[in-house]
């Protein structure tokens, strides 16, 4: 069974396997191509749900519009199908890498040492940056001592 911290990934991978911007998919084309159990499609279909709802901004997809389509299998069934679609690239790539946090970026641009996974920038960051541009050269900084 998938676990609801995988389908955000699984759902990305299946996108990028197809490699379309948008696509109608089912629960079930989900689960059959990675070999999930039924027990996954509760989440499944609540993940997809939510990202109609109240797609969230860090998630690169959402789904635009849900469809109830009949399926004649043995009995007749409705079923739900999403057009997922990818979101357009933000302008975020034009302040670093994107995986770069702000914190991070405002180490980069300082020259401090970076560490991984800086979500935060914490006081002690603050202080380190502070430190380290009152130690610079007064004509590095463009700061002249006053007489």
């Amino acid at each position: 069974m998938a676990h609801n911290n995988e389908i955000p990934d699984l759902l990305a991978r299946y996108m990028e396997v197809f490699g379309q911007t948008e696509r109608w998919i089912t629960v079930y084309e989900l689960r059959t191509h990675f070999h999930l159990d039924e027990s996954a499609a509760h989440a499944i279909s609540g993940f997809l749900r939510r990202i109609y709802d109240r797609p969230f901004f860090s998630y690169q997809y959402r789904v635009k519009k849900i469809e109830k389509i009949l399926v004649k299998t043995p009995q007749r069934r409705n079923i739900n199908r999403y057009l997922v679609k990818k979101r357009p690239e933000s302008r975020k790539e034009s302040f670093g890498p994107p995986t770069m946090t702000a914190a991070s970026r405002c180490l980069h641009a300082t020259g401090l040492p970076q560490q991984a996974d800086h979500e935060l920038c914490t006081d002690h960051d603050a202080v380190k940056i502070f430190n380290k541009i009152l130690h610079q050269d007064p004509g590095k900084t463009g700061v002249r001592d006053t007489p």
